[in-house]
């Protein structure tokens, strides 16, 4: 990546450019399903990046999956080759003693480059740990002893969880948040997409406060917007300058969660989404500490958003080989004389 420093900072935002044209309508818009209201009436996530609303037959692309086609991210790349590479280096006896074996040492291989698959698995553990605290306080239930992530349990008070929910624990004692709503599905039918927001918190209390004492321009009466982030690096900063583990897509994530025109609440009930404030916050969770940032998520990230998902449909459909016209057309057959005659 080039040097923050060369960045040109200065000028107006190309966004702001009247020549540049507003995105409307429904980007990456697939025929519908069959209703099928014996699933429920939560829209669930699918496989293949989208939201089925089943009482309607919709299908709404999923905001995660928007930003990972639509957002690039080069970092990605590095950080899975490190993660790999020290698998490697950790494997490394067990590299030599497979050497002379060829199903042995396939075998390491191919658990050596599932090793940052493993890595994302670890933060959905430490996910469901954050979404199982906060329901447990929005209901007024005891904290879970175990969370299952797929067909895997994992005790809280075990080793991989223990320290996460030690800082997180201590962040409820600090800041005292009154968390309103956590794990919430949303969508906006008419801009086409679907996600479920981690949480949110109500703002007329420590947080607001500081949000306010920092400059930030809030309403009391309205929620703020929240995420969690337990990747990167404590006490590092990227190559940009970036907290490492804490990105600014995250804006643009939580600014598509602000504008849903719709929510479902647990009992399956679909109300109109709540107002929230242009400002949300990350809890960047980690074993040594946490912190918490302020994120802005307004109607600038939302349009930059509204962009990346027209970047999205370019990468995942138009430039598909299996798009109607592709891009890319069958190489060419050389004519024969009497064709190139003709």
């Amino acid at each position: 990546m080039s040097d923050p420093s060369e960045y040109e900072m200065t000028g107006p935002l190309r966004i702001d450019d009247p020549t540049v044209p507003p995105v409307t309508g429904r980007p990456m818009d697939h025929k519908k399903q069959p209703a099928k209201k014996d699933r429920g009436p939560i829209p669930a996530r699918q496989g293949n990046g989208y939201y089925a609303d089943h009482a309607t037959g919709d299908r709404l692309r999923s905001v995660t999956t928007i930003l990972s086609g639509g957002v690039p991210k080069p970092g990605l790349v590095h950080w899975a080759g490190n993660t790999c590479t020290d698998a490697a280096l950790e494997a490394l006896p067990q590299l030599v003693a497979a050497s002379r074996f060829p199903e042995q040492l396939e075998e390491l291989r191919s658990w050596i480059r599932r090793a940052h698959t493993r890595k994302k698995d670890e933060r959905a553990e430490v996910g469901s740990l954050v979404h199982g605290v906060i329901e447990s306080r929005i209901l007024g239930t005891e904290l879970p002893e175990v969370i299952r992530v797929g067909d895997t349990e994992w005790r809280v008070d075990g080793p991989e969880l223990a320290p996460f929910l030690e800082q997180l624990l201590r962040f409820e004692t600090e800041w005292r948040p009154e968390w309103t709503a956590s794990e919430m599905v949303v969508s906006n039918p008419e801009d086409g997409y679907a996600g479920t927001l981690d949480y949110t918190i109500a703002a007329n209390g420590l947080i607001g406060r500081a949000l306010l004492a920092s400059g930030y321009a809030i309403d009391l009466a309205q929620d703020l917007m929240g995420d969690t982030k337990t990747g990167g690096e404590w006490d590092r900063l990227t190559s940009a300058g970036h907290v490492h583990g804490v990105y600014p897509e995250a804006g643009l994530q939580m600014s598509a969660y602000r504008n849903a025109k719709v929510c479902w609440l647990r009992d399956g009930q679909k109300v109109l989404m709540p107002a929230t404030n242009e400002v949300g916050v990350v809890l960047h969770l980690r074993p040594e500490g946490y912190r918490l940032y302020p994120v802005r998520c307004g109607d600038l990230e939302y349009r930059y958003f509204r962009h990346a998902q027209m970047v999205d449909e370019w990468s995942s459909r138009l430039a598909s080989a299996k798009a109607d016209g592709p891009v890319i057309g069958p190489a060419l057959v050389l004519p024969t004389r009497d064709a190139a005659v003709a």
